[in-house]
């Protein structure tokens, strides 16, 4: 603990839990850009998404020093309010960076533990303001946002926004907001690719990598691959979080033609991820809500074509090659998903090109390392 500045982040879920998805990520890839200049100390759970029993062969309730940053897995009778303030006194921080906004331990007990310390508060919160994600459970989300704001507990709080529409959204729910930086989460640091991926015509391998949940709209996919001509394997990764939505879309794939196969792949552990992207030959997502879009971004990042709903920072995709943003209206998505399965390997090669140029141009983490280290340090 001896680096000259250090950053206290709370998260619910942190490696080797990897259920979570974006947040997990844009935790270890600020981690992974920074730690040479910062010391991260991370708090978060004792077990993964979902999971009923904690991790195995780790010690929980007491600091572990890793290569690039120091974390503690706290059982929950250690994430009491006495216990954080424990914590912050061992760290020192010179920053609190919270993720999230509506987590009991690791949101809310943590801003009103640290809300009125000298150490900088940041809360980013993940795109939980977002009119899809404010659906589920609104009417407590309503009462919890209002009691806060009345009781004015974000009053010293600088929010790290990933988009001009996240900032929307926040304004539109919080009252008093002191500061606020727009930045993008951080994706992967750039590294070698597998040999490169041939198509082949009147074929389309599919992959969506996304916790299976309603806001994720997997379910209209589905319905347009009612209409396709093509021969057509569609592999989903992500853990089924609602069991019943998990069943609506296995009787939508129960209806589909012969030439459409749909499979659900609900444990693929983050390392194995690469090769499955790199055998699909369009990455898709037809996400209500993405204040960022982890796989999307790396999914560019591995030179994979994409196509998108409109309803994520990412725009202007079909400009430079990479794939397409488009409305959620069936017609659109089978127009494109039509023009890529009929696209020839070489016009194809000229969208792989274009995916990883667009992400060089526009998401390469180094782009914003130094932004990062005025947000946490300034």
């Amino acid at each position: 603990m001896s680096k000259n500045f250090n950053v206290l982040v709370f998260i619910d879920w942190y490696y080797p839990a990897f259920k979570a998805g974006g947040p997990i990520r844009s935790v270890s890839n600020m981690i992974a850009l920074l730690s040479k200049d910062i010391h991260f100390f991370i708090v978060t759970g004792d077990r993964d998404l979902l999971d009923a029993n904690p991790f195995k062969n780790i010690t929980f309730n007491s600091w572990i020093k890793k290569e690039n940053y120091s974390i503690i897995y706290l059982d929950k009778k250690s994430r009491r309010k006495s216990n954080y303030k424990k914590l912050y006194n061992d760290v020192q921080p010179n920053c609190v960076y919270v993720n999230g906004v509506f987590s009991y331990y690791f949101s809310i007990k943590p801003l009103l533990t640290f809300n009125k310390t000298n150490a900088k508060l940041i809360v980013s919160p993940r795109g939980m303001f977002g009119l899809n994600s404010l659906k589920f459970k609104p009417l407590k989300k309503k009462i919890f946002l209002f009691l806060m704001n009345a009781m004015g507990k974000y009053s010293n709080v600088l929010w790290h926004l990933n988009s001009n529409k996240e900032l929307i959204e926040l304004k539109s729910k919080i009252k008093e907001i002191k500061e606020n930086t727009i930045l993008p989460n951080l994706s992967l640091l750039p590294v070698d690719l597998p040999k490169g991926h041939s198509k082949k015509e009147k074929k389309l391998n599919l992959i969506s990598i996304c916790r299976v949940l309603p806001i994720k709209n997997i379910h209209f996919l589905i319905k347009v691959l009612k209409n396709v001509q093509f021969q057509c394997q569609y592999n989903i990764i992500g853990p089924i979080e609602d069991k019943m939505y998990y069943q609506s879309c296995l009787d939508l794939i129960n209806h589909l033609p012969n030439n459409v196969h749909v499979h659900f792949s609900n444990q693929v552990k983050p390392e194995n991820i690469l090769q499955n992207l790199n055998e699909a030959d369009l990455f898709v997502s037809t996400s209500l809500n993405e204040n960022f879009g982890h796989s999307i971004v790396e999914a560019l990042g591995f030179s994979k074509p994409v196509l998108i709903s409109d309803q994520t920072p990412w725009k202007n995709l079909l400009n430079y090659k990479a794939g397409a943003d488009v409305s959620l209206v069936e017609e659109d998505f089978l127009f494109h998903l039509n023009k890529f399965a009929n696209m020839s390997n070489e016009e194809y090669q000229s969208y792989s090109k274009g995916a990883k140029s667009y992400f060089d141009q526009f998401m390469n983490p180094n782009l914003f390392k130094d932004r990062y280290i005025d947000l946490l340090t300034n």
